[in-house]
């Protein structure tokens, strides 16, 4: 167990990628590690090419859970890996040779708890959408972590834990499997936010994140099932870290604006839903009549329609809204 990286994936249905993911695993230039590949329901021939893996390197261990969600599938490797740290990698992503060496390294190089690394964005087809990364930096505690922590986020590398190594027995609390959406940011707000807990980070851009084309209906109705209480709740989260350790009030304003984007954007996904107007009008209901948002300020909104629609959210005009979500749906179906 001493310094071995227990490196776990998820796999659902993902036999197009899954061989590109674990080879890129296999060839890392740390070599103390074991790979759990967790099954989680697949119904193509993921199961069978991981067997035919495990069957020819004894550090891939195949599992399978029954339990549906990427976050049971990532508990139930927690329960089963023998790594002193542990890391996570996507099943349709690869990661780079030195993955898992330079976060050792830098965990290591200063004493830390947690080492964030940078992202690589890449469309399906291979074309490069965006580095996410920012600046080296040493051990800091949660106190002190309000700057990075903003930047972390605002660069798209606080929310997954695929781009994190972690030391495994500060794992507390693992992932809610009770959200479809929003999971892994509750998980890593919940590790970061512990006692005498160090973070550092690297500038080196060690993961691949593919980003596929378009989303499904299904799809996006089983990330919209709770995506606005994830929303709410990760939004009291946020608020919460920054009373708990005093940070400023223009950490206060930026992640009112943030979320307030948030909470625009799942009402907007509620036009793509085909739904009655009883059940958009149940959501809409649920939002205005969360207490979250009483607790944002408008002033934090800077875009003007967006800020006129939150009007709308604290006077809890319900059938307006509804009306605004049925016509603009109505609208956008005709068009098609």
């Amino acid at each position: 167990m001493n310094n071995k990286i227990s490196v776990i994936v998820p796999a659902y249905n993902s036999e197009k990628y899954i061989r590109k993911c674990i080879e890129s695993i296999v060839n890392q230039t740390y070599k103390n590690i074991e790979i759990l590949i967790v099954d989680n329901n697949s119904s193509d021939r993921t199961g069978e090419i991981v067997k035919a893996y495990s069957e020819k390197n004894d550090n891939i261990h195949y599992f399978f859970c029954e339990e549906r969600g990427a976050a049971a599938a990532r508990n139930y490797g927690i329960d089963r890996c023998t790594g002193e740290y542990i890391c996570f990698v996507d099943a349709d992503d690869f990661v780079e040779k030195t993955y898992c060496e330079i976060m050792f390294q830098t965990i290591k190089k200063n004493e830390a708890d947690l080492c964030i690394c940078g992202i690589k964005r890449i469309k399906e087809n291979g074309d490069l959408l965006q580095n996410c990364c920012i600046d080296d930096f040493s051990s800091i505690s949660m106190k002190h972590f309000e700057k990075n922590l903003l930047l972390i986020y605002n660069n798209l590398l606080l929310n997954s834990p695929f781009n994190k190594l972690y030391k495994k027995n500060r794992i507390i609390k693992k992932f809610d499997n009770n959200f479809q959406i929003g999971e892994d940011l509750l998980f890593n707000l919940e590790f970061m936010n512990q006692d005498n807990l160090k973070i550092c980070g690297t500038s080196k851009i060690l993961y691949n994140y593919i980003i596929f084309d378009g989303l499904s209906y299904e799809k996006l109705q089983y990330y919209s099932n709770n995506r606005l209480e994830s929303t709410l709740y990760l939004y009291d989260e946020m608020k919460s870290i920054g009373m708990e350790y005093g940070y400023s009030q223009e950490y206060s304003r930026t992640i009112d604006r943030i979320y307030a984007d948030k909470i625009i954007f799942c009402y907007k996904e509620w036009l793509a839903l085909k739904e009655s107007f009883k059940e958009k009008k149940q959501k809409v209901v649920k939002l205005v009549y969360s207490k979250e948002i009483s607790k944002i300020n408008i002033n934090c909104i800077k875009s003007i329609p967006k800020k006129i629609i939150f009007v709308f959210f604290k006077i809890k005009s319900i059938l307006f809204l509804t009306f605004i979500l049925m016509i603009i749906g109505e609208k956008d179906a005709n068009n098609k």
